[in-house]
């Protein structure tokens, strides 16, 4: 049934006046826009509903049967909007939060638990895919959130810059022959759908610098940094992972080409308009972009 609540009250005045002038006068609306709005409840529900006369209206067995009905749905309406009223009002629900998995490993789970120890209300989902697929999933309202690196420009998405990041080759503050670019028997870890890891590959193709080296494939960056802190050869990684995981261990290395990356936080703005969106919004920025 294609009616509007609107209508639906209408109809309730008109029968509480007996009158379409004088419904029309109570509710503000003109005469010709009260019979309209009867016409169609009558069109749609394929039935009579008022017997006009000229001293008034009244109901016909149909118009009895839905005026009942309707004092029905306006109650549930009414419990239905205060309802989500309170929850729009409320910082609780469930959230989903798309990461790239460079930036899920250190500084946003600590920034999550701090958040779901303030907030008993909240909930989150979360995904992990490459930047582009997390920012098709905030664009088509699949994900209400997506913390990502570079975002595309899109009329549809607010970006709201982070921090900036730089991924390079690094290895430990005591290098292993492994990890001496120098040494016969070095050993690259990386991760080939990284975009960050074939740019750096590339530059260090052209500059000869890594030409005998092996190499290892991982598609887990956190298992390539504790490969890294073990020795097992130089890892392609970013900084905040790097530093966040191992600090006292990883090194950059010094003659590595720096692949600078620039993190945003990224939302459709029309899907966050509760208290608890806006809330998840400015917590993420303040933690996230301490400056």
């Amino acid at each position: 049934m294609n009616l509007s609540l609107s209508e639906i009250k209408v109809f309730q005045e008109v029968v509480r006046t007996q009158n379409i002038s004088r419904a029309a006068e109570r509710l503000g609306l003109t005469q010709p826009a009260v019979s309209l709005a009867i016409k169609k409840i009558e069109g749609e529900l394929g039935v009579m509903l008022l017997i006009r006369t000229k001293k008034g209206v009244s109901l016909t067995k149909a118009g009895e049967r839905l005026i009942g009905h309707t004092k029905q749905l306006i109650h549930i309406w009414e419990n239905v909007k205060e309802k989500v009223t309170q929850e729009a009002q409320a910082i609780q629900g469930t959230y989903s939060i798309g990461v790239h998995p460079t930036l899920g490993t250190h500084s946003l789970p600590k920034t999550i638990a701090s958040l779901l120890s303030e907030q008993s209300g909240l909930s989150f989902r979360f995904l992990h895919n490459i930047s582009d697929k997390i920012s098709e999933a905030v664009i088509s309202f699949r994900l209400d959130f997506g913390i990502v690196v570079h975002p595309p420009k899109h009329p549809d998405l607010v970006i709201l810059p982070l921090f900036n990041d730089q991924v390079m080759l690094w290895t430990c503050s005591r290098p292993t022959r492994l990890q001496n670019p120098k040494h016969p028997e070095c050993v690259i870890i990386h991760s080939p759908p990284m975009l960050q890891a074939q740019q750096i590959l590339k530059v260090a193709a052209q500059k000869k610098l890594l030409d005998h080296c092996r190499f290892v494939e991982s598609t887990s960056l956190s298992f390539i940094a504790g490969l890294v802190a073990s020795g097992a050869g130089m890892g392609i990684l970013p900084k905040s992972l790097a530093l966040g995981a191992y600090p006292n261990i990883l090194k950059p290395l010094p003659e590595s080409p720096i692949y600078r990356d620039k993190i945003s936080l990224i939302y459709r703005k029309e899907l966050q308009q509760t208290v608890a969106s806006r809330y998840i919004k400015d917590y993420l920025r303040k933690a996230l972009n301490p400056s």
